[in-house]
């Protein structure tokens, strides 16, 4: 692929600092219980990475109230909870 251009150095120390927030929240919430997992997940104090894994969390265990955790994130002020990785609205 002679077009390719390596990402600048900012990207990539942005990418390795979200990679390793997300590893971070994952292990703390690792053994977390549903409702700890709910709290985190509705927590605007918390980070995003802390809520996006909470989320991930509840996915896995299949909690049967998480399409109600889903429409409330409609309201939620961090649009990135529910917006698509390609930045358009789902």
């Amino acid at each position: 692929m002679p077009d390719y251009q390596p990402p600048s150095p900012e990207v990539a120390a942005f990418v390795h600092d979200r990679r390793a927030e997300c590893e971070e929240q994952r292990q703390r919430l690792r053994n977390s219980s549903i409702a700890d997992a709910w709290q985190i997940a509705n927590d605007t104090s918390e980070t995003e990475a802390a809520r996006l894994e909470a989320l991930l969390v509840l996915v896995r265990r299949k909690d049967h109230r998480l399409a109600d955790l889903v429409l409330a994130l409609f309201d939620d002020p961090n649009s990135s909870l529910w917006r698509s990785p390609q930045g358009r609205n789902i």
